[in-house]
């Protein structure tokens, strides 16, 4: 089964306690890039509404947690909500990973618009989530 489910927003990833051994993460690390690369074949900018990881279920070790950060940067994937609350494994390595990804070359059009998790983050670095500067924008 699919861990990956089209919408109107783009991709969203319902993973919630899915990805439990290494063979369901590498299942879904290269479902993941097929996607985004059919994206980028078909001109589509790739588009990820909803990376839903979380839950006690997801024991993703810092290399896991690279490998999707390096993936989604690789694409120019913009990512519209990042929910990964719940999960273990979620430490302040995982929260450099994060920053490191956003500072690399995240631009305002492929920022988030929630990151359930990152209250440090956003305590640290203020202009994340993007705010939409644009008229009647949230």
């Amino acid at each position: 089964m699919s861990l990956l489910v089209q919408t109107p927003y783009g991709r969203e990833v319902r993973a919630r306690g899915k990805l439990g051994d290494h063979g369901a993460f590498e299942t879904f690390l290269e479902e993941l890039k097929a996607a985004l690369e059919a994206d980028a074949a078909a001109g589509r900018a790739a588009a990820v509404s909803d990376l839903d990881i979380p839950e006690n279920q997801n024991y993703l070790s810092l290399e896991q947690f690279d490998s999707i950060f390096s993936l989604l940067a690789i694409s120019g994937a913009a990512v519209r909500r990042f929910r990964l609350f719940g999960c273990p494994t979620l430490n302040d390595e995982v929260v450099k990973l994060f920053a490191d990804f956003f500072r690399a070359d995240l631009t305002a059009d492929r920022a988030p618009k929630e990151t359930d998790p990152f209250v440090r983050l956003r305590n640290h670095r203020r202009r994340f989530p993007a705010v939409d500067v644009s008229p009647g924008g949230v």
